[in-house]
């Protein structure tokens, strides 16, 4: 008796993987200039362009680790 394969996962369309400035700013919940000027300053995860056009997009993936990176607020209580 042979194993059915199992279908591979389903894989996130690829607008929920790249993001624009909004989706970026609503994420991180900061400005688009908040993030040029983090970006200039190697602060911010660089947009990647798509090719064949001048569209910037970020990696989803990229913005989340870097909010998950961001130090706690002074004063913040700590999950136990």
């Amino acid at each position: 008796m042979s194993e059915a394969n199992p279908a591979p996962p389903a894989a996130e369309p690829a607008e929920a993987l790249l993001i624009d400035v909004r989706g970026v700013c609503g994420l991180a919940r900061i400005s688009t200039p908040t993030i040029e000027r983090l970006t200039a300053a190697g602060l911010f995860p660089a947009p990647r362009v798509v090719p064949g056009c001048r569209v910037r997009r970020w990696l989803k993936a990229d913005i989340e680790q870097w909010v998950a990176a961001l130090p706690p607020a002074r004063g913040a209580v700590q999950p136990e």
